[in-house]
């Protein structure tokens, strides 16, 4: 009796049905592959690391070893706490201090507010939205060298521009940054401006981003912008 015989059919789910074979085991893994694969990017960014390293961590550290030492005419000596000791007792310290919190507390307040308002105007305009966008966000593309100097010119007590309107309308003159009472909102002013623009246009896109729907209900209940922007 002869043997049976494989249809072409038969033959081909016999091959598919043999297990693979296994090939030789690559070497290096995964990492290893992605490493190759990614040497370019990984050589920049280790650069990038080294360099906010040098520039960054390495002060930091070194600072806090020269806290506890003193140098006297290039001899350097460990005197533990003492420095610390020394500044804490010194009243100017914690002057400083008390200015840092209140620049901090006002430029919050103000950083918040105006660009609030300034995004609540723009986005009530009909026309002029791009050019007023435009002014908004030149201050922070402005060079901070340039801003410093705008503001030390608009603030000058002799020829400044502020004292020039104040005079032109009998005000007196004021020292904006001599004066103590002033000089602290003077600066706020100074870096509200210069930040303000990236504040007001993430607030203008989330009012634009609000469904038309919402502001017909508002204009329905309580018109008026207030209304629109929740307030």
């Amino acid at each position: 009796m002869s043997a049976p015989s494989l249809t072409p059919s038969k033959a081909a789910s016999a091959r598919h049905a043999q297990p693979p074979v296994d090939g030789p085991p690559q070497r290096g893994g995964a990492f290893g592959r992605s490493l190759k694969r990614n040497l370019t990017a990984h050589g920049f960014l280790i650069g990038a690391v080294l360099c906010f390293a040098f520039f960054s961590w390495y002060p930091m550290v070194r600072e806090f070893f020269l806290a506890f030492q003193k140098t006297d005419q290039g001899e350097v000596s460990w005197v533990g706490l003492e420095n610390l000791e020394t500044v804490f007792n010194d009243p100017a310290f914690w002057q400083a201090w008390r200015n840092t919190a209140l620049f901090t507390v006002l430029a919050l307040v103000l950083g918040f507010a105006v660009p609030f308002v300034v995004a609540i105007v723009i986005n009530e305009l009909r026309h002029g939205k791009g050019y007023l966008r435009l002014l908004v966000y030149l201050p922070v593309m402005l060079p901070p060298v340039a801003s410093v100097l705008l503001f030390k010119y608009l603030y000058d007590p002799g020829y400044g521009m502020l004292n020039e309107v104040f005079g032109f309308f009998g005000l007196p003159e004021q020292q904006w940054l001599q004066d103590p009472d002033l000089s602290m909102l003077s600066v706020v002013i100074a870096s509200t401006w210069m930040n303000m623009g990236g504040a007001a246009l993430i607030y203008l896109a989330a009012l634009q981003g609000i469904p038309g729907e919402l502001y017909e209900a508002a204009d329905w209940t309580e018109p008026g912008c207030c209304a629109r922007s929740g307030t």
